[in-house]
């Protein structure tokens, strides 16, 4: 696939679902882009500043650097009220109308991994798949999983991401030994001991 387009709701969306994924296509030589619907404002952060949507975006590009990830756009709506967002679903559309994606990421907004999702995850998911139309469609944070992907060669990339968002890491130690548990079980139904898994739509 030559040209890879994902959607979030947060800044450090991908790096917990994704990012394992989007550095693999981005070795192989796809261009990866990346949509995030808010800047995190209204996040819980470990370092106080005084102005957490400019931290959080800088934090989102250095993760994006070191995935390999071409050009990250900020939305920058509401953060904690993406369903109440109107532009949301236009800013999808004209994102997938723009890069002609060959493969689209996002959260699945109908099989949800968690029992109470977060409305942000809900609203980016229902928005994207909308604007997919007919393009392949892969979805994270997924309670039916239908495929599973081996992200051993760049796990420690996916775990480099994520300790960029600084403002959102108390705890480094206790951060990486969560992620090992959750790509283990992402992987342990299909024998892959490090993985990233997807319900996969069209």
């Amino acid at each position: 696939m030559r040209s890879l387009l994902a959607f979030a709701a947060h800044p450090d969306d991908v790096e917990s679902w994704c990012a394992g994924a989007l550095a693999l296509a981005a070795d192989a030589g796809a261009t990866v882009r990346l949509v995030i619907a808010t800047s995190g404002e209204s996040g819980t952060a470990s370092i106080v500043t005084a102005d957490l949507r400019t931290t959080r975006e800088a934090e989102a590009r250095a993760a994006a650097q070191i995935l390999g990830i071409h050009e990250s756009m900020f939305l920058r709506l509401p953060d904690g009220d993406l369903a109440g967002a109107e532009a949301l679903p236009l800013h999808c559309r004209e994102a997938v109308a723009r890069h002609q994606p060959d493969l689209i990421l996002t959260f699945d907004p109908d099989r949800p991994w968690s029992a109470t999702p977060h409305s942000d995850h809900l609203a980016m998911g229902r928005a994207a798949r909308e604007a997919a139309g007919d393009v392949e469609t892969w979805l994270f944070s997924t309670s039916a999983p239908n495929r599973h992907l081996d992200i051993g060669p760049v796990f420690e990339r996916k775990v480099a991401a994520r300790m960029a968002h600084r403002s959102q890491t108390v705890d480094p130690d206790q951060l990486r030994a969560d992620w090992t548990e959750r790509a283990r079980s992402a992987g342990v139904a299909v024998g892959l001991s490090c993985a990233e898994a997807f319900r996969t739509a069209r």
